[in-house]
């Protein structure tokens, strides 16, 4: 302010946003949901409950909600495996996405009403 910059509050910003990942007691209620190879069957449930416990990333344990809820926040576009894997850790894991790297394009491209195989995945080759 006394450098001449005028500072302007931005009535919608909320410091205290809400979390992209949330904790879970180990597997208790969580379940591995069944994923064609292909992507082309899947669903997006309405039930809220039913998208949080079905796991789609096992080794870091994210599930559908956490998710769908990172491709719903304000202003961000959400459009890659690899953004997805930055905002809840889906395909961090031990496996690096071998096994939910699909199931998350799948999720994307439902969503955004696109071919799965326009999503853009990771650049390097699944180890």
């Amino acid at each position: 302010q006394n450098a001449g910059l005028k500072l302007l509050k931005h009535e919608s910003f909320d410091p205290y946003r809400r979390p992209t990942v949330f904790p879970k007691n180990g597997y208790k209620g969580l379940k591995l949901k069944k994923f064609d190879p292909d992507g082309s069957k899947y669903e997006i449930t309405e039930d809220i409950e039913e998208l949080k416990s079905n796991v789609v990333c096992r080794c870091e344990r994210a599930t559908e909600y956490e998710i769908l809820d990172a491709m719903d926040r304000c202003g961000v576009n959400v459009d890659t495996t690899q953004a997805i894997r930055r905002r809840t850790r889906a395909g961090m894991g031990q496996c690096q996405g071998k096994y939910c790297e699909k199931h998350v394009a799948a999720m994307i491209a439902k969503k955004k009403r696109i071919k799965i195989d326009s999503i853009s995945a990771r650049p390097w080759p699944a180890t």
